[in-house]
């Protein structure tokens, strides 16, 4: 899987254009969640091979500035894991995001 980070909302779309399943990571480096789950996290997203999806940093100092962002999606805690019309989830819980992707994993093996 593509691992990415992005500053504006405008290279969302040009980044993800080609992918299926765009998972966002809303997160900073001032979250103590967010900086405990990140290497595990990064460890298993670039050990996933699928390239219909794609795995997006976002920080969160950029999506308080970013109007575009903000119509998208309504971040309110950190960190936030998303996936459009598949998954929301705010928190730490390795076991539920690694779940959320998985099941992504599984959609589109069937393909």
């Amino acid at each position: 899987m593509k691992h990415i980070t992005i500053d504006m909302f405008e290279q969302l779309k040009e980044e993800t254009l080609n992918y299926k399943y765009v998972i966002l990571r809303f997160s900073t480096e001032w979250c103590s969640g967010c900086v405990k789950i990140k290497k595990e996290l990064d460890e298993f997203v670039q050990n996933l091979h699928n390239s219909n999806m794609i795995f997006v940093d976002v920080n969160f100092n950029t999506y308080e500035t970013d109007t575009d962002f903000q119509n998208y999606i309504f971040v309110n805690k950190l960190p936030t894991f998303y996936c459009e019309n598949k998954f929301n989830y705010s928190g730490t819980d390795l076991t539920i995001i690694k779940s959320n992707i998985i099941s992504l994993q599984e959609i589109t093996e069937d393909f």
